[in-house]
């Protein structure tokens, strides 16, 4: 048949099955636009980060340490400092408490004290527009906005920090090593590095940041300084990047953030590549009659089979694109929420690979998902449909090679795009569980339904509506409820979250901790609280090996919660607090057991598969430590009580390195005048408020619970439209419904009714089938991941149960509304011939 003719009959089915198509092309459209929106925000932000990684930074090579750099480690440096055109800058980073002269007002502050050069590349934009370093004089400041605000000062205005009285100079609009301010707990300041020894606050013990930048000239590679440097590190406790490794804190949380969404735009190219197969099945069953004419008028297989995948490749073809047009409108969006979040010069671009990447995976996904209900053509027989025969749906080869296609698909896109190929087998896996528990549920669910004995005679016509022919009853419930087990899960989740760490903070619990006290400082800080205290030494130490199987940093690092690479706090003691008990042992430390001796707490236990009597090397400030597991406790509570995961006997502790902390509940009026009380005393001491730190965590929560259910809605579209589909598909069996139901009498209402049971049926199972899984999702993720107590939330979960019946009913309604419209004449005179 010539191609004009084709063309024709395909522009022909499009506009006589114009609902259907226009479902299909949404579908289309949903199972690309998450997926563009995320590639090209995440392709403008990581290029924005690579353009100007050197500015990330500061610095060609970075050295950090959570201590004093070790001595094999400064001899390098001052190696490579000595050559006339290398150049290093050292900076310290730590938090304390400032105050005014008056000691009025006190405020946590993080402080950042820089030598010369600093930064090598980029610049600290200053709201007088100077150069930094001339405003950054010996005796003088800069400082945050914020802390002006929160302290009532103004540029001029005198400051202690420390020991010493300093002027604010200037005010600090962005720094380039800074470039996200997700979670801080205090304005910036930046103090000349003549000035470190007199503010008196980097002693022994102190919580700081070290770090060494360094300027390479072009005929030096940043790769090879970095090796250099590496061979005298120890990577226990020193870490030397280049700006091009390094993994900056925007980069971590955009790779954190974009892992979530990631998840849940790959969760909706699942459910739309099903309602790809959904509709199009709808449509192939809606369009019998006509095949069947065109097979008995002398029409080959292979002209029906083009006739359709014409149709499903121009759909594919412009929903595809429509869909990443939508993507690079969302993705605009996208960077307009996180405005404060992302690099300056992260502006919206279309990032054509990303657009690529959309394109492949759409048109990919329309006809892998689309070829089973193009390939069951091959079935049809028209001399059954005008018999009126059953016919029986057998499986051929192609269909079996599709379906191994597409799953074969779907895991490639996955593990391409999660990047990880643990996490990306748990997300399969959780995925099928999910899918899997979806269809069982709702296939059991129906099959109840069905043997139901119904006297209502309006609820019994609704049951029976859901299995009219035609009707994708169980793929509407499947996909309803997977994707409303998301929604509710996200709800729920945070909604533990945030009683657990915002609302439900216990009465009695400290709100307010006080850090770097040093050992001579004890009974001063006493009187000054004036209250019954508990102190905590803490020893900071890296864990090195366990039983002389050395701790691999990298391996440790690629870990998604806490890990062993990261330094520890030791402390020692010869007690129990009050929220532990033992799980192993029945003391502490074995009485005949020698000085080091070491309790583990169960966590990091679990984390190293620590046990009884293992052997456990730390290295204290260079100063190695090895001690046998003793006993391992467990807490029988979670709160804001301290606690730590290695305990020693004194005699193994008293001598090292150290500093103190202690934790005190005060009523919040008290809380500014203990602050400048202390911080008057005792300069060196931090005052944390843990109530400002909450505020703070729960404003990042909110911001990507935000992000995460705008993409969720993504994924209820998509089984709205399946609702509609299936509407669609079965409208003929609908209309005659309707015409016998008015021609006996039943007035426009009762129709209304009937039509209205059958949506809150649809709606009602997957809400409640949803929020059941939703409730056992959630319960897993809190209590074995966060390790928090669940809480169902019965009203907040009644609530949204209703939610989603209502948006079920509401498009069911709606998509039949012209359907309850049809006058029985009409069709009578229409069908007459029947």
């Amino acid at each position: 048949m010539p191609g004009g003719m084709l063309s024709k009959m395909i522009i022909r089915e499009l506009r006589q099955n114009r609902q259907q198509t226009t479902v299909l092309f949404l579908c289309i459209v949903l199972s690309v636009v998450g997926l563009t929106a995320l590639g090209g925000f995440q392709a403008n932000v990581h290029q924005a980060m690579l353009r100007d990684a050197r500015e990330l930074h500061a610095a060609d090579v970075i050295v950090r340490s959570s201590f004093p750099f070790l001595p094999a480690m400064e001899s390098k440096l001052a190696g490579l400092t000595s050559r006339a055109d290398v150049a290093m800058a050292r900076v310290w980073e730590f938090y304390t408490v400032v105050r005014t002269p008056d000691a009025s007002a006190s405020l946590l502050s993080a402080v950042k004290v820089v030598e010369p050069g600093y930064p090598y590349y980029g610049r600290v934009v200053l709201a007088s527009g100077e150069p930094f370093h001339e405003m950054l004089a010996p005796g003088d400041i800069v400082v945050e906005q914020t802390l002006l605000d929160r302290l009532g000062l103004a540029i001029g205005s005198r400051l202690f920090l420390g020991d010493a009285e300093m002027t604010i100079r200037d005010v600090v609009i962005s720094e380039p090593d800074r470039p996200v301010t997700v979670f801080t707990l205090g304005p910036r300041i930046f103090v000349s590095a003549r000035d470190r020894q007199r503010l008196g606050l980097i002693t022994q013990g102190s919580r700081v940041r070290y770090m060494a930048l360094l300027r390479l000239p072009a005929s030096l590679s940043p790769e090879a300084v970095q090796e250099e440097l590496w061979s005298a590190a120890d990577p226990t406790q020193e870490r030397v990047d280049t700006f091009r490794s390094a993994d900056s804190r925007l980069k971590r949380f955009f790779d954190n953030l974009l892992f979530f969404l990631k998840l849940v735009g790959i969760f909706t190219l699942l459910l739309a590549g099903i309602g790809i197969q959904s509709v199009l099945t709808a449509l192939m069953r809606a369009r019998v009659k006509t095949m069947a004419t065109m097979k008995a008028l002398g029409a080959p297989n292979r002209f029906v089979m083009r006739l359709y995948l014409g149709v499903v490749l121009l759909l594919g073809i412009f929903g595809t694109a429509c869909g990443i047009a939508a993507g690079l409108g969302l993705q605009q969006g996208l960077t307009f929420l996180l405005a404060d979040l992302i690099p300056a010069d992260a502006t919206f671009e279309v990032a054509w690979g990303a657009v690529g990447q959309s394109l492949v995976v759409g048109l990919l996904a329309v006809v892998l998902f689309a070829a089973r209900p193009l390939l069951n053509l091959k079935h049809f027989k028209p001399s059954a449909l005008f018999r009126h025969e059953k016919q029986k749906n057998r499986w051929l080869p192609g269909e079996w090679l599709t379906v191994l296609l597409t799953t074969l698909f779907f895991v490639a896109l996955v593990l391409w795009q999660l990047e990880d190929l643990r996490i990306g087998a748990y997300f399969i896996g959780g995925l099928l569980v999910l899918v899997g528990v979806a269809f069982l549920g709702t296939w059991l669910f129906l099959k109840a339904l069905q043997r139901l004995a119904v006297r209502h005679l309006a609820l019994r016509q609704a049951i029976r509506g859901l299995f009219r022919p035609r009707n994708a009853t169980l793929a509407i419930l499947v996909t309803l409820t997977a994707s409303l087990t998301i929604i509710y899960a996200i709800f729920l989740i945070e909604k533990n979250l945030d009683a657990t760490f915002v609302q439900a903070y216990p009465q009695d619990a400290p709100n307010v901790f006080f850090l770097d006290i040093q050992r001579d400082q004890t009974d001063a800080f006493a009187q000054l609280v004036d209250r019954p205290l508990e102190f905590y030494p803490i020893v900071r130490a890296k864990l090195m090996a366990i039983n002389g199987q050395a701790i691999d940093p990298g391996r440790e690092r690629q870990r998604k919660s806490d890990n062993l690479a990261r330094p520890f706090n030791l402390t020692y003691r010869h007690h129990l607090l009050d929220d532990e008990k033992f799980v192993e042992g029945n003391t502490l430390f074995n009485p005949n057991g020698g000085t080091f001796q070491v309790s583990v707490l169960d966590r990091v236990a679990d984390i190293g598969n620590i046990r009884m009597g293992d052997r456990l090397q730390f290295k204290i400030q260079g100063v190695p430590l090895e001690a046998t597991v003793s006993s391992i406790r467990t807490r029988t509570r979670e709160s804001m009580q301290p606690f730590f995961y290695f305990v020693f006997p004194d005699a193994a502790l008293q001598k090292a390195p150290q500093a103190i902390f202690t934790a005190l509940r005060v009523d919040p009026s008290e809380m500014a005048a203990l602050q400048n009380r202390i911080v008057q005393a005792l300069p060196n001491v931090t005052v944390l408020d843990v109530s400002q730190s909450i505020r703070q965590i729960a404003g990042a929560l909110d911001r990507f619970s935000q992000a995460m259910r705008f993409f969720t809605l993504f994924s209820m579209a998509a089984g709205i439209l399946l609702v509609v589909s299936s509407i669609i598909a079965t409208r003929a069996a609908r209309i005659r419904e309707a015409v016998y139901y008015k021609i006996l009498g039943a007035p426009g209402r009762f129709v209304l009714y009937v039509f209205s049971l059958e949506n809150l049926l649809l709606g009602g199972a997957s809400a409640a089938g949803g929020l059941l899984l939703a409730h056992l999702i959630s319960w897993v993720v809190c209590v074995r991941y966060f390790d928090i107590a669940y809480q169902p939330y019965p009203a907040a979960s009644l609530a949204g149960l209703m939610v989603g019946i209502l948006a079920v009913v509401l498009v069911g309604l709606s998509a039949s509304r012209s359907i309850m419209r049809r006058k029985p004449i009409q069709f009578l005179r229409a069908h007459a011939a029947e």
